[in-house]
């Protein structure tokens, strides 16, 4: 099975870039579409294999740890891509404003 390291990376691209310019081309879109779409092929690809594997394996406890692992990594997945997602939502001058905002202290209560 292919890594996504490299369409992950022109994905992220594509969205700063849109962020940036506020628009998105149907290039851009069709790209985009086919990089979620091989995703969610891969994603299920990986689903059907551990359910294969979890159905020759039948210590609970093996099966509960293997299940474990898979979940951290479908975490770390959806993590990367709630991200992107966040970074076309708001903008990349949202994201990258090197204005900060500096809170003033509050006041003690006595």
């Amino acid at each position: 099975m292919p890594t996504l390291n490299a369409a992950y990376s022109e994905a992220e691209a594509i969205a700063l870039e849109a962020a940036a310019l506020g628009r998105l081309s149907p290039e851009q879109a069709e790209v985009l579409r086919s990089f979620f779409a091989e995703l969610e092929k891969n994603a299920l690809a990986v689903y059907q294999a551990a359910r294969l594997v979890a159905s020759h394996t039948y210590d609970r406890q093996e099966i509960a740890k293997f299940w474990k692992g898979e979940a951290e990594l479908a975490a770390h997945a959806r993590k990367q891509l709630n991200l992107l997602k966040r970074s076309l939502a708001l903008g990349w001058k949202q994201i990258c404003s090197p204005v900060t905002r500096i809170r003033k202290p509050r006041p003690k209560r006595s």
